[in-house]
């Protein structure tokens, strides 16, 4: 595993998140095969208009749709 905090990065067409290392490569996502761009909770919560109390589940591998 990467050394510092990890990150989050989101694929904006398939509207999914993951958690990855932080000195990682973007990965793709897995439905469309773009390629996905590192955000993180704040800009998931304005951009989506989540409420402050969406759960967020944050794992590495696991790419969580965003309802």
């Amino acid at each position: 595993m990467s050394h510092g905090s990890p990150r989050i990065n989101i694929c904006n067409k398939c509207n999914q998140y993951t958690l990855v290392g932080r000195f990682s490569e973007d990965p793709e996502c897995p439905d469309c095969g773009n390629l996905s761009e590192q955000t993180n909770k704040q800009e998931l919560i304005r951009n989506y208009k989540l409420g402050i109390l969406y759960e967020f589940i944050l794992q590495f591998d696991h790419w969580q749709k965003i309802k």
